[in-house]
């Protein structure tokens, strides 16, 4: 009689593949022995491919194939155990995984015929300590520790049973089987370091490197963190260096060597950590920023745009990284890739501004300027423009970007465009005048005056195209309004008169003068 196969209790997830037309993608039937080249097929490819979840993906395609057909109880027993690796990695299938587990023991434990050992040789039969090692590490995985730890101390699996009793914070138990091993010689450095994780002792650290003369990567590791989480920086570094010599796979000690380089202004060595971190998990979003960051304090701004681009596609929902890549893009010249920055900001943080950034993407557009691949920012004019309106609708309470719109739309030559300019100056200076004090500081009320003085004269100027005298007469009207509230201040501004403050006062009458001289003609007219 063959092991049980568990079914899977989900009501989302499907126990298996089923095909939607089963005639077209029939199963063929497979002696004992074929199941057993299947298997072997898989065991191959699992050994030989790298660990992921496409590799198990593949494999599960032999076992369900083999598990369809159930003839053999050392063919199913391989295929089941197989699974049970697989699906112990994915949190649907876990419990399904513990369960097949403890069903497998149960029997190897009541299979006594002679029938089980059929085919036995020709394949990787898992022994029952294999099995209840696997049943131990998926209870670990799915937060079961207690229950772990017994499985471990039955199997006598001493270092996994430090761990354990660590993690549940039995620290008494970790010193007691470290102990006893140490008095039976029979102590291992991961015991050791085990031992150390506890205490905080970096002695015990340095005893496990000196009791694998010097092979105990986790030895150096784990010294090198407990330097790092006491910030001393220049004893974590060689610490990390030697763990790497040993076992260069460990993209976090990478990770971890290169920002304690940072800290210590070793730049080489920090961007040659960070280098091997994302060679190894090209994923980690905080080493392409922290890479790009180094990048840009050497003046390689190139090198910087692309690692932040690579940061973005790894976290593509963290506006601090969006906003490192906005700003490097803007410094290139990279205006397009900085439109979509802003506008992903945007998305996660509605009341993003930087002014600044505004104020050279529309100068680049202005003007003209040439971007990183020699072609006109102009080309980008209509993509400025809805980046200012989702702006502006978002943030409606500051004058600077409300000037800029104002720069856009003028600087247009569609009649429409400019009168929407007008307005948004309209709004800009208001905005200014709306600022808690402005009239109490010299530079709040200048910069109230200077836009007041722009919307007289953008006033000014469609009056004189305008065919509507009426609309004119009205805006006229208000920017004089505006203007002599607006000079009021600037006089009375301050005890002693400062020479800044007469020119500003000659300027804010002399535009005063104009408005009453188009006013006057206006009403003349019409």
């Amino acid at each position: 009689m063959v092991p049980k196969n568990v079914q899977l209790q989900d009501d989302t997830l499907l126990d298996s593949v089923v095909y939607s037309d089963p005639e077209t993608t029939p199963t063929p039937r497979l002696t004992s022995l074929e199941q057993a080249v299947v298997l072997g097929q898989c065991v191959y490819r699992l050994r030989s491919l790298p660990i992921d979840r496409l590799g198990y993906e593949e494999a599960e395609a032999f076992i369900q194939c083999v598990l369809s057909q159930p003839l053999c109880w050392c063919v199913q027993s391989v295929a089941l155990f197989l699974r049970c690796q697989s699906e112990r990695r994915r949190s649907k299938r876990a419990e399904r995984a513990m369960l097949q587990l403890e069903e497998l023991t149960q029997s190897y434990s009541a299979s006594k015929d002679d029938h089980v050992l059929d085919l036995f040789y020709c394949l990787p039969v898992p022994t029952i300590w294999a099995i209840e090692k696997e049943y131990a590490d998926v209870l670990l995985s799915v937060g079961a520790t207690k229950s772990a730890l017994e499985v471990y101390e039955r199997l006598e699996m001493w270092e996994e049973v430090a761990e354990c009793s660590s993690a549940v914070g039995r620290t008494g138990r970790v010193r007691e089987v470290v102990t006893e091993r140490l008095e039976r010689g029979a102590a291992t450095p991961t015991l050791l370091c085990v031992l150390g994780d506890v205490t905080r002792d970096p002695e015990d650290y340095r005893r496990a490197w000196h009791m694998s003369e010097g092979r105990c990567g986790r030895a150096q590791r784990s010294l090198g963190y407990y330097h790092l989480r006491r910030k001393e920086y220049k004893e974590c570094i060689p610490a990390f260096q030697l763990s790497l010599k040993i076992n260069s796979l460990q993209e976090k000690v990478w990770f971890s060597l290169g920002c304690a380089a940072q800290q210590v202004g070793d730049q080489e060595l920090a961007v040659q950590a960070f280098q091997r971190c994302v060679s190894l998990e090209a994923d980690f979003s905080e080493a392409w920023n922290n890479l790009a960051t180094i990048y840009l304090r050497r003046k390689e701004k190139v090198k910087a745009f692309r690692a932040f681009q690579e940061a973005v596609k790894c976290n593509y929902d963290s506006w601090k990284i969006w906003e490192n890549l906005l700003v490097v893009s803007v410094e290139i010249g990279e205006l397009r890739q900085a439109l979509q920055a802003y506008h992903r900001i945007l998305d996660l943080q509605n009341k993003f501004l930087d002014v600044e950034i505004l104020r050279c993407m529309v100068r680049a557009v202005l003007d003209g300027q040439e971007d990183r691949s020699g072609q006109s920012a102009g080309r980008l004019r209509d993509s400025v423009g809805q980046l200012l309106g989702r702006v502006t609708s978002q943030v409606t309470g500051n004058s600077d970007v409300w000037e800029l719109y104002a720069d856009y739309h003028c600087s247009s030559s569609d009649t429409l465009d400019q009168e929407k300019g007008l307005l948004e100056l309209q709004k800009a200076q208001r905005c200014a005048r709306q600022v808690r004090g402005w009239d109490r500081q010299w530079t709040g009320l200048e910069r109230a005056a200077h836009l007041t003085l722009k919307y007289c004269h953008k006033c000014r100027e469609l009056s004189q195209v305008r065919e509507d005298g009426s609309q004119s007469v009205q805006s006229l009207s208000s920017a004089k309004l505006a203007l002599q509230g607006i000079i009021t201040k600037t006089k009375g501004f301050g005890i002693v008169v400062t020479e800044e403050q007469e020119g500003l006062i000659a300027k804010l009458e002399d535009e005063q003068s104009h408005l009453q001289s188009s006013l006057a003609e206006l009403q003349t007219t019409n």
